[in-house]
């Protein structure tokens, strides 16, 4: 559990304080003292993330501690270097600096010295506004270390470290190293690496924001694909100044939407943080309390000041963190009021607008009733527990259908003029596609065939993602447990064909004239009852367009539906 909360520690705090309190929690079940250090050495990770940096010191010196008295001298070595990032998040350098010497010192002893590879890197990014000769020795201390165990991670980070020095210095080497490192972190699949040369190239292209918040979005939109959370505010805030810049009226609203969102969200997930560790710390307050009551008795008073000193702690920390949500919401108010001037200046003109405005407010009325209605019942009735958990399953199912009608009208109305369109290789992109809906296929034990080559098209990797997920998402709603869905790609002279083949239910003859079109009626349900929303053939239509593409079907009741697709093998329009 420790070593899967590390995974989560650059994704998602909540997850990686949830593991090593599960972790804690089991290794005090076994006695194993080994497995509950590492818990609170997690712990303090989480600490520092979330920016409760005096909370993380005081674990991480508790560890650091119990670390030299069991000569866990490795992970001495990485506890060193996280206490010396938290300083320097503090701006407190000499106690940074302090810290990595003791890391580099102690980490030169090691028989085996890959930590000191990562101990370096840090260290230069300590000296990077600094001293250019420092940040080089480094740089090339980690490199030698990261060359002998082949560790292509540092490698990259070296190279970023290099490309944000070169971008300092205005030199024209600097974006070659960027898309370099871009190229590189794609191939070895780092993802929070790739998300970092995005934000190199957005920066580097600061003075043309067009260009710029081209590759800002790009890192928001892979954030969000892999689940990283952490950056998402300040990503949403650095692409909503480049809208101020650009002056566009209607993207400026939605990015503040999108901004008003995202801090709800942070401002939630730092409640439920906050009520997560004072829960924990009452209960290992309490384990401490009892194992001290046993062993002596004479000792409660101490206890009990301890106790109360620490409660007098918490309900300090916690007023410190009411008025940190006193400024969030007001800042959320602030940008609600923006945002509410800002509507006010639009004219709804376009009749085609109001009907689409018209038809989501019709679709969202039933999940948001029944959303309202399970609610309802939780609050004002008197229910066991089997009869809450359908409620709040009623809830979930009726949110995910309302944020997937969103999602699809968010995603529709594509303009093929303003596509990036690059190099994409379609066997890879399918098997991308098929494995994020993998899970879905399991659920109802189906088997997914793919047969297909290497085909490189010209496209936008995004939009021709959505369309072909869109396409296999409904092979596996409408075909029923156990079946079978083929997906082949083939090269023929002038274009590529794609074909989606199911053996499910089938498309009656009165939907098959406008199943393409926006908010059709021609819906069916799922065979495990899965919701449709009208939205995902007519996008998918729009995308395949944009690239020069057709689109069509052949379906009989009972006996099945494909899909085919075709795509100019040279397109004329090339960004």
């Amino acid at each position: 559990m420790n070593n899967l909360g590390m995974l989560y520690q650059y994704k998602n705090i909540d997850s990686c304080l949830y593991f090593g309190l599960k972790a804690k929690e089991l290794s005090i079940a076994l006695k194993y003292p080994k497995g509950e250090l590492d818990a609170d050495n997690l712990i303090g990770v989480s600490l520092a993330l979330r920016g409760l940096t005096q909370e993380a010191l005081s674990k991480f010196n508790n560890v650091l501690d119990r670390y030299r008295k069991q000569h866990d001298f490795e992970n001495e070595v990485q506890l060193l270097m996280n206490i010396a990032n938290v300083y320097k998040k503090l701006n407190n350098n000499k106690e940074s600096k302090s810290f990595f010497n003791q890391a580099i010192q102690l980490g030169s002893k090691l028989e085996r010295d890959s930590i000191l590879a990562l101990v370096y890197v840090n260290y230069a990014g300590f000296n990077l506004m600094n001293n250019v000769d420092s940040l080089n020795y480094y740089l090339n201390k980690s490199k030698n270390i990261a060359k002998k165990y082949n560790n292509d991670w540092i490698f990259l980070q070296i190279r970023q470290l290099e490309a944000y020095e070169l971008s300092r210095q205005n030199n024209q080497n600097a974006l070659l190293v960027i898309k370099e490192t871009l190229s590189r972190a794609k191939e070895l699949n780092f993802e929070s690496l790739e998300v970092n040369s995005l934000l190199l190239l957005g920066d580097y292209y600061a003075r043309s924001p067009k260009i710029a918040i081209n590759y800002y979005k790009q890192a928001y939109e892979r954030s969000i694909l892999i689940g990283d959370k952490l950056r998402l505010v300040s990503l949403i805030s650095i692409i909503l100044n480049m809208e101020y810049i650009l002056g566009n009226k209607e993207e400026i609203i939605k990015v503040q939407k999108l901004f008003q969102n995202a801090l709800i969200e942070e401002n939630e997930n730092l409640k439920k943080f906050i009520v997560d560790y004072v829960h924990y710390n009452s209960l290992e307050t309490n384990n401490k309390i009892l194992a001290i009551n046993n062993k002596n008795q004479s000792n409660k008073i101490w206890i009990l000041i301890a106790v109360l000193v620490f409660s007098i702690i918490l309900v300090f920390y916690i007023f410190k963190q009411y008025r940190r949500t006193i400024i969030l919401n007001k800042l959320v108010n602030e940008q609600n009021a923006t945002l509410q001037n800002a509507l006010e200046s639009l004219e709804e003109t376009q009749d085609e607008n109001k009907r689409m405005m018209k038809i989501v407010a019709h679709d969202l009325r039933d999940p948001l009733g029944a959303i309202k209605m399970a609610a309802t019942l939780i609050r004002n009735s008197k229910i066991d527990h089997a009869e809450s958990n359908n409620l709040h399953d009623l809830i979930i199912q009726s949110a995910d259908q309302s944020i997937g009608l969103v999602s699809d009208l968010l995603t529709s109305n594509l303009d093929a003029r303003n596509l990036d369109k690059n190099v994409i290789d379609l066997q890879e992109l399918l098997e991308y596609c098929v494995d994020i809906l993998k899970h879905k296929s399991i659920l109802k034990e189906q088997n997914i065939l793919l047969e297909s080559q290497s085909i490189e098209i010209i496209g936008n990797r995004g939009k021709l993602s959505r369309a072909l997920s869109n396409l296999i998402a409904n092979a596996i709603k409408f075909s029923p447990k156990g079946y079978t869905i083929e997906i082949r790609l083939e090269k023929k002279e002038q274009y590529i064909c794609i074909a989606i083949i199911d053996k499910g239910i089938g498309i009656p003859e009165y939907m098959k004239g406008s199943i393409f079109q926006m908010f059709s009626d021609a819906r069916q349900v799922g065979t495990e009852g899965e919701k449709t929303f009208g939205l995902g053939l007519s996008i998918t239509k729009q995308i395949i367009e944009a690239h020069e593409g057709k689109i069509w079907f052949e379906s009989s009741i009972g006996i099945g539906t494909t899909f085919w697709l075709e795509l100019p093998v040279n397109p004329s329009g090339l960004n």
